[in-house]
């Protein structure tokens, strides 16, 4: 993932951006986003953020 963040950060993406191309990079791979992001794109790196803020509220509440 490293290597996607900073292959997008180089090009200028701003921070929100550069995940949703590197999320969409890693599940459909590199080639999938050359002409762009696409919706399908951006539904799945949206899932994939919500989850995270899901999973980081559960772990903040399991230490209760």
């Amino acid at each position: 993932l490293r290597d996607l963040k900073n292959r997008y950060e180089a090009m200028g993406y701003t921070e929100d951006v550069v995940w949703d191309y590197v999320l969409s990079a890693y599940f459909k791979g590199i080639g999938s986003v050359r002409y762009g992001l696409k919706s399908s794109h951006k539904n799945y790196s949206n899932l994939v953020k919500r989850q995270a803020v899901e999973y980081e509220k559960d772990i903040y509440n399991s230490q209760d």
